[in-house]
């Protein structure tokens, strides 16, 4: 019985596997992958233990160390692989990451006999390479390997830190380690075959940790792997599009940043995100040690900022963002960006947003726009978003302005301030959707309609985006066309039936897809009756929207948003109705201006009580 105890679990037999070879081979294949289903489970259990190497590897790394493998046979080999992944994948040089095989580099491909056995050659190559501050790491599923056993002895002895890992809890081997990571995988199908269970916990480990190494040093912002050379075509279209992605900046412009920095990533990026050029940029890596993050946060807190305090106003719609600043003169809107969707049907992507921000606000900045941030209101498309999900927006937001303040509301309510101040009054907001706030600024608030493209927006863009393509797709329901106008215009926008049906079921935002045959409509309305029908009745029910949303309220009517922009037919048909007064400002301004009557006490509380706080 002391003879079995003494086994390591990677070479004892596994009573699930006994009959392997009399199994079918599904039955065979499925038991294989059963068991690697185990690990990991196994590999998040010394999760918290992987933390702290990480950590204690940052620290030594930042100080000039370095991080050696050493192993034997599979375990070897997953350490060299993972050293070879590294650098180009990271942009470090090639000695920050060193692996030792047992064996040399002939071991890659062929067995090497007793050369796990050498404790000479461990030692022997631990005190060739290592110095006080690197990190050693002891790769052996069995926990028993001589070769291993002697570096990590020797690593501590120079003063390295030294780390274990196996896959056995008695391993003998860690008693050389200052931290041992047993994955306990247990007995492998076929027993002693260590490159599988444990040589998969072995390879999760090491990239888990080399990975989470990388991102604790800078070397990713956001997920994006700022560190890549653009050494030809191929990746330098990768970067131009990274750089887009990461700073929300157009191609254009991400390409001449590239261009500007010489090929260096990082620069590129701190120039659209801080708004500066190349020797600025330079500078500021230099002096964070080419940390992004740190180097934007370095200029936001050592450049001299505008005279004053300044509100902010952020107006968040389907496809971008605006913002606007407020101070002692009023608000002005000065930065928009995004093309590209920042609202789906599962809420705010704040990947997608949060770059563009964090350029535009850099920007605003750097060019003497904004000074210090009191507070910012963001107005959002869709109330249904307010959840804790937002929570970490907002300290994003606090944490890219400074400002002590951060507030969200629903996007109707800066669209009223931004057209009518802090006035009583109506105000219809019509785009992709349609909704109308009236509020007298005493103790009555009234929203109406606003209930999105399945339920209500009655008259809105999604609205006669719908009730036109089912004109178009009539014969498709058996039904006689009554529009080939409409026909013919679905063909064109989305190329046909089965385009548009992949289109909607495919898009996080469907009311969009929607949304965007109203220019199609409106040019058919000209000459076709049906559209011209569909229009009209829109224009009726988005006048019903803002009467019923007025109705008791001594005060202007006020539309805005792109369907019913100045000039367009759906504004002259709602101005046959309804005696509109024209708006003053953007949504954006809007928030700008609730953001500094909020700070001062003046932002009647009627519409204070609509603003969400989020953490700043």
């Amino acid at each position: 019985m002391a003879q079995v105890a003494t086994i390591p679990p990677t070479e004892r037999r596994s009573p699930r596997s006994l009959r392997i070879d009399r199994m079918e081979t599904l039955e065979l294949v499925t038991l294989i992958n059963d068991e690697d289903s185990r690990v990991p489970d196994a590999v998040r259990a010394i999760l918290p233990e992987l933390a702290g190497v990480v950590d204690r590897a940052a620290e030594r790394i930042r100080r000039g160390g370095r991080i050696h493998y050493f192993g034997a046979g599979s375990s070897g080999r997953f350490g060299v692989l993972d050293a070879a992944e590294v650098p180009p994948t990271y942009g470090v040089s090639p000695d920050v990451v060193t692996a030792h095989l047992a064996g040399g580099g002939r071991a890659m491909l062929a067995a090497v006999e007793d050369a796990e056995d050498s404790e000479a050659a461990g030692d022997s190559e631990a005190r060739a390479a290592i110095g006080p501050d690197d990190i050693v790491v002891g790769l052996a599923a069995s926990g028993r390997t001589p070769y291993v056993r002697a570096a990590l002895a020797a690593a501590r002895e120079i003063g390295a830190f030294a780390v274990a890992i196996t896959s056995n809890p008695n391993a003998t081997i860690a008693a050389d380690a200052d931290v041992h990571l047993c994955v306990d995988t247990g007995e492998e199908v076929i027993t002693g075959s260590t490159r599988m269970k444990a040589g998969t916990a072995q390879k999760l480990v090491l990239h888990t940790f080399s990975t989470a190494l990388m991102v604790r040093l800078g070397r990713t912002f956001s997920n994006l792997m700022i560190d890549v050379v653009p050494s030809n075509a191929k990746l330098r279209r990768r970067v131009v599009r990274l750089l887009q992605q990461a700073s929300g900046a157009g191609e254009t412009e991400a390409d001449a940043a590239l261009i500007a920095s010489d090929g260096d990533t990082k620069k590129a990026l701190l120039m659209l995100l801080a708004g500066i050029d190349a020797p600025a940029a330079e500078e500021g890596l230099a002096e964070t040690g080419r940390d992004v993050r740190a180097a934007v946060a370095l200029r936001a807190t050592t450049r001299a900022s505008a005279p004053g305090t300044s509100w902010l106003g952020i107006d968040v719609g389907a496809s971008g963002f605006r913002i606007a600043v407020a101070d002692g003169r009023g608000a002005q809107e000065l930065e928009r960006g995004s093309d590209r969707p920042v609202i789906g049907g599962d809420g705010i992507r704040t990947d997608t947003l949060l770059p563009g921000i964090s350029a535009a606000l850099s920007r605003l900045r750097a060019s003497g726009r904004a000074g210090d941030v009191d507070a910012v209101v963001i107005g959002l498309a869709g109330a249904g978003f307010f959840d804790g999900g937002l929570r970490p927006f907002g300290r994003e937001i606090a944490e890219l302005t400074g400002a002590r303040s951060v507030a969200l509301v629903a996007d109707v309510i800066p669209s009223y301030v931004g057209a009518l101040g802090l006035r009583p009054g109506a105000v219809l907001a019509a785009g992709t959707g349609a909704v109308a706030l009236g509020t007298d600024l005493g103790t009555g608030l009234r929203r109406v309609d606003g209930l999105g493209h399945l339920l209500g927006d009655l008259g809105s863009g999604a609205w006669i985006g719908r009730r036109a393509l089912e004109a178009a797709l009539a014969p498709r329901a058996g039904r006689p066309l009554s529009s080939p106008a409409l026909a013919a215009a679905l063909e064109e926008r989305f190329g046909g039936v089965e385009e548009l049906v992949r289109d909607l079921y495919g898009a996080g935002d469907r009311s969009a897809v929607l949304a965007s045959f109203v220019p199609a409509v409106l040019d058919a309305a000209s000459d076709d009756a049906v559209a011209a029908a569909i229009v009209e009745e829109a224009a009726g029910h988005l006048a019903a929207t803002l009467e019923a949303a007025a109705a008791g309220i001594d005060g202007p009517r006020a539309a805005v948003g792109g369907l019913v922009s100045p000039g367009s037919g759906i504004r002259r048909l709602l101005s046959e109705r309804v005696d509109l007064a024209e708006a003053r400002s953007s949504a954006a301004e809007g928030a700008a201006e609730i953001a500094r009557a909020l700070r001062d006490g003046s932002l009647p509380s009627v519409l204070a009580s609509e603003l969400v706080a989020l953490e700043a």
